[in-house]
């Protein structure tokens, strides 16, 4: 007979009172128990990397999605003006399948046929989703959803400060000074009518390039000395057509003129607009709304496909988060793209070139409309099955008119997975680095520079350990990796942690270690995480990497720093760094402290022919300048 519960919480010091039949998971995947926490609890980070060891999910979540496209027609439901948003869709999907698939293994392992009621804290929409699938799979079973509200401190009506505060402000007014909001919003309109200004200066010069780039994701990029925050794989080929006398106009997508830091960078680039000025110049056009309700059929009619995962189907789940990218998210999408096209028609560039090419449809179907050639250059990993390329019907699909990427690996992967025409693809290599220049050694009052900056002790190793950012592959996969091969004393080592460049929260990581050095009764290794600094001088610093799924693993392979590759869970070595002697897999703590006692780069013969497919050298840059210039004559 079903008698257990089930219970989810958050955090450690939100777990109900003892109950003999609750089993209690901490949700928090930073804590550890201790001796002096109470025994019904435990950490739900246990359960993940059991589950992490044994299912391959990236294969399950593009079989899954695939086959869940095929049977809905989702490519057609989701066209509009001969062009399918699916693959834009689809990405957005992406991860809310991935961490629900997580949660329902997770389930499975924990929720036995003694349990009949699971209990879900109300801010974890995934684990409600899996939990409520779970339930509907299984007789019996219950969910029930447990708000979690924190609530502000009641501030007093009346203190001394405040009544000085107040007092001080009447005081001002009386005296002729406007209130600190009226003179935000004064200076906020002076912002917007120099951007007005800059836009109309622009308008008068037809003919330059038109850069698509995320302030959100730029990273900081050394020169001479100077850090600059740039988006590293366009500035170069900006800098290169600048010097070539071909004029660049900078849209900053994420980029908001009313917030000072952005402010800043804006002030500085006088060639740059942000995209809320886009936002405020966007013409009202209530035929986009129209026209995308029409011609978008909805997904009220369909007959739900299963996504069976772990005996729990998901497919209702994914119908429900499917359904919230269709009516109004289309229209917005119609919208957004109406205003680049707005923008286009305003500033008549001669081409469009960006990067992230699968989020930047708005700006691709603009562009198409318009008769404007669209030039990406590849930013991050290309491997065979990542769902940003992979095509499985190509009408509808719309893309750049060329696209420039680091080697010859990643032109197969896009000619064979993505269906890319054969023209449309060109090795150019990376115009961030050029890896022909061979092993670039920091000297001595570089890499001592860099120590010093984060802390890093003249006796200890250093150990870059590069993690993702998002709530999985961020807090899931990379806290599983940083317990399992970190989780042990680490004498003689500081640990960097290389933060990704759109993380934004507090990193978990720091705390994984020191709460098992808590539990384990040992000192945790010096620990310092930084986002914002220039990769290849950290990696030259460095005296050994440790990645999973990042791109860093390459770029220690260019530098040529010590590599080493998590191992152990079932899915990994996207780009088989491990078969060409690039990196070496580690599993446990033992292996990492093995491995850092004598660190040693890759073999060289076998470096050269890893970077040989994988990075053309040369100039990088001035080869996709010509391929830019060669569009702009043609057309």
């Amino acid at each position: 007979m079903r008698n257990r519960r089930l219970t989810f919480v958050n955090h450690a010091t939100e777990a109900p009172s003892p109950r003999v039949s609750t089993d209690i998971i901490i949700l928090d995947t930073s804590w550890t128990p201790t001796e002096s926490d109470r025994t019904d609890l435990r950490p739900v980070r246990a359960t993940v990397h059991e589950v992490l060891a044994r299912a391959e999910l990236y294969g399950e979540l593009e079989a899954g999605l695939v086959a869940w496209a095929d049977a809905t027609g989702a490519v057609d439901r989701f066209a509009i003006g001969g062009t399918s948003w699916w693959y834009r869709v689809r990405m957005l999907l992406l991860w809310d399948l991935h961490e629900r698939m997580i949660w329902s293994y997770v389930l499975d392992e924990l929720a036995t046929t003694d349990h009949s009621h699971i209990e879900v804290p109300g801010d974890r929409s995934a684990l409600i989703d899996a939990s409520q699938a779970f339930a509907a799979s299984r007789l019996g079973v219950t969910v029930d959803v447990i708000e979690t509200t924190i609530e502000a401190p009641a501030q007093p009506a009346w203190t001394p400060r405040r009544a000085i505060r107040r007092f001080r402000r009447r005081v001002w007014r009386r005296l002729g000074h406007p209130p600190k909001s009226s003179a935000r919003k004064t200076m906020i309109a002076q912002r917007r009518a120099i951007l007005d200004a800059r836009l109309g200066t622009l308008a008068e010069q037809p003919g330059s390039v038109l850069v698509v780039a995320s302030a959100r994701a730029f990273q900081v990029v050394t020169e001479n000395g100077t850090d600059r925050a740039v988006e590293p794989f366009l500035e170069p080929v900006l800098q290169e057509l600048t010097a070539r006398g071909t004029s660049t106009v900078t849209v900053m997508l994420t980029a908001d003129h009313r917030d000072d830091a952005d402010w800043r960078l804006l002030a500085e680039e006088e060639r740059a607009i942000p995209q809320s000025m886009i936002q405020a110049r966007r013409p009202e056009d209530e035929g986009a709304a129209k026209e995308t309700i029409e011609l978008a059929p909805g997904l009220d009619d369909l007959k739900v496909p299963p996504i069976v995962v772990a005996g729990t189907d998901l497919g209702p789940s994914i119908l429900a988060l499917a359904r919230g990218y269709s009516g109004e998210w289309l229209v917005n999408q119609a919208r957004w793209t109406r205003s680049a096209e707005a923008l286009m028609r305003a500033l008549r560039p001669s081409l469009v070139f960006l990067d992230r090419e699968d989020s930047r449809l708005t700006w691709l179907v603009a562009a198409a409309r318009l008769g404007i050639p669209v030039v990406a250059v590849q930013h991050g990993l290309i491997y065979p099955g990542h769902l940003g390329y992979k095509v499985h019907r190509p009408a509808g699909v719309s893309r750049p008119d060329l696209t420039c990427v680091f080697g010859r690996y990643e032109r197969d992967v896009l000619l064979t997975s993505g269906l890319f025409p054969v023209s449309s693809v060109i090795v150019t290599g990376s115009p961030r680095i050029d890896p022909g220049l061979g092993v670039r050694a920091s000297s001595a009052s570089e890499r001592e520079d860099v120590r010093n900056e984060l802390g890093v002790g003249p006796d200890l190793r250093m150990l870059v350990v590069s993690v993702t950012h998002n709530p999985v592959a961020g807090d899931i996969y990379s806290v599983e990796m940083v317990a399992r091969l970190l989780g042990a004393p680490m004498p003689g080592i500081h640990v960097v942690f290389k933060l990704h460049p759109l993380e934004r929260a507090t990193p978990p990581y720091e705390a994984v270690l020191d709460g098992l050095a808590r539990a384990g009764g040992y000192e945790p290794p010096p620990m310092t995480s930084v986002r914002d600094i220039d990769l290849y001088r950290l990696l030259r610093a460095a005296d050994a990497h440790l990645g999973l799924y990042s791109t860093v693993l390459t770029d220690a392979v260019v530098v040529g720093v010590p590599n080493l590759i998590a191992a152990g869970q079932a899915f990994g070595d996207l780009l088989g760094y491990v078969p060409a002697g690039v990196a070496e897999p580690v599993t446990s703590p033992n292996e990492v402290l093995a491995f850092m006692a004598d660190p040693r780069p890759p073999d060289p013969a076998r470096r050269e022919a890893f970077l040989a497919a994988h990075f053309e050298p040369g100039d990088a840059a001035g080869r996709v300048a010509d391929a830019i210039g060669r569009l702009i004559d043609l057309r």
